[in-house]
């Protein structure tokens, strides 16, 4: 991933887990991964900052056996 301010390739910085429905028992639970990338370009604006992220889908309780994808 590149970013949009310098075009100079991105790195990941910080990775977490995201869990979505888990608040009731009606809707289905949903845990994804998520990747923030950050510019490391110490001449662009955009350096350090988190320029756009990844989310990947782990576990989707609405699917048979929890599968993702």
């Amino acid at each position: 991933m590149q970013c949009p301010k310098c075009g100079l390739e991105t790195r990941i910085e910080l990775v977490y887990t995201s869990v979505e429905g888990d608040e009731s028992p009606d809707t289905a639970t949903k845990v994804y991964t998520v990747q923030e990338h950050r510019c490391v370009n110490p001449q662009c604006v955009s350096q350090g900052k988190t320029v756009a992220s990844q989310k990947h889908l782990v576990y989707d309780q609405s699917r048979k056996g929890g599968e993702a994808g």
